[in-house]
């Protein structure tokens, strides 16, 4: 039972590193909503603007941070699902002995 023990304990960690990457999602995605223009809007107005400005509002470090929770997520709910098999199993056998 202890290995079912650490194995609680390793996924409840998970479980508050996929709420806190949810807040910093939130936060990523508000502060893309707020500033990013990218290419395409200047395009549509036909307004020509300067290479710093769209460097300033690319996003890029919002972009790979929301790409970075995705797969640290996506990890997360593989492991958790590994985890949740092992524990049925080892019920499932306790309860047959």
């Amino acid at each position: 039972m202890d290995k079912a023990r650490t194995l609680i304990q390793v996924t409840i960690a998970f479980c508050f590193l996929s709420l806190l990457l949810t807040v910093v999602d939130f936060a990523a995605f508000t502060d893309i909503y707020h500033g990013f223009m990218g290419t395409r809007v200047p395009e549509l107005l036909d307004v020509t603007v300067s290479d710093d400005l769209l460097a300033r509002t690319s996003t890029t470090l919002e972009w790979r941070m929301a790409q970075f929770s995705w797969f640290i997520r996506v990890a997360f709910f593989i492991f958790c699902a590994g985890v949740l098999i092992r524990l049925n199993r080892t019920l499932s056998t306790a309860r047959q002995e």
